[in-house]
């Protein structure tokens, strides 16, 4: 008998379709996250191209079902200042994995915008990642994300909420020579919505689909890429619907330094 947790497949398929029966409509660019933001010191090293690596406590925020591949409790939090500190963000990440391979995650993502003062972005979220039982030796794993936004646009302007969900996938094929191929597919904001709180209007948040792929040459050597494509045509996205995400990481003296580089 397959496991209760595992009934929560079907109905993730079912929101994902719901997008695609659902109109697209343009939307601003308030909890987009097909940017040049992200988190993870390892992941933004790799330029973002982490939906097909996903194997920290980082793994909410690209690709939930990574978070399959750990084995122990993991913390990782993470400050970053962007674009000349006009953007500061703040995130924390804990994994528990449960018995039967059951995996949760709570995270935070905290985005302040300093050119006005008390506005954020604020993303709390509840994830949960298990190995699907068709595909042996956990090669194939299952993880979404249930995520609640906020936003304080600062100075009595007001605020705008709403309630997001992701759903991932992560395909892993390891060898015999220690070479590793890895390939992910995201779906982040399925049909989710904001609504302003001081006008009632609700407005879309662009849903995102991912592919990525990551090769390990040898246990020190990793590439990867990632196509993110927003299903939106967003005016301010200027015609740049997809995007390439693109990474190298190398470890040198049996892993005690480290090197990565990336390219959007």
């Amino acid at each position: 008998m397959a496991h209760p947790f595992r009934r929560f497949i079907p109905v993730c398929l079912v929101l994902a379709l719901s997008l695609f029966q659902s109109n697209i409509s343009p939307a601003d660019a308030l909890f987009y996250r097909g940017g040049d933001l992200g988190v993870g010191a390892r992941a933004m090293g790799l330029s973002g191209a982490f939906v097909a690596v996903a194997d920290d406590a980082s793994a909410p925020y690209w690709n939930p079902a990574g978070l399959a591949q750990l084995n122990r409790p993991e913390i990782q939090g993470m400050y970053g200042s962007y674009f000349n500190d006009k953007d500061r963000n703040l995130f924390f990440s804990f994994h528990y994995p449960l018995p039967d391979d059951i995996h949760l995650a709570i995270s935070t993502n905290n985005l302040f915008y300093t050119d006005i003062s008390g506005s954020n972005e604020d993303q709390y979220t509840g994830s949960i990642a298990i190995p699907l039982d068709f595909i042996t030796e956990k090669r194939l794993l299952l993880g979404a994300n249930f995520r609640y936004l906020f936003s304080d646009f600062g100075g009595g302007n007001g605020t705008a909420q709403g309630i997001g969900v992701d759903l991932g996938f992560l395909f892993r094929q390891p060898f015999k020579d220690n070479t590793e191929f890895k390939a992910g597919l995201v779906l982040t904001d399925i049909s989710t919505s904001i609504r302003f709180d001081n006008t009632g209007v609700e407005q879309p948040v662009p849903s995102i689909l991912t592919a990525g792929l990551a090769y390990k040459f040898d246990p020190s050597t990793l590439v990867a890429v990632d196509i993110p494509w927003t299903l939106s045509n967003d005016v301010l996205l200027s015609g740049q619907n997809v995007r390439v995400r693109s990474g190298v990481e190398h470890w040198f003296f049996d892993g005690k330094f480290g090197f990565r580089a990336g390219f959007i």
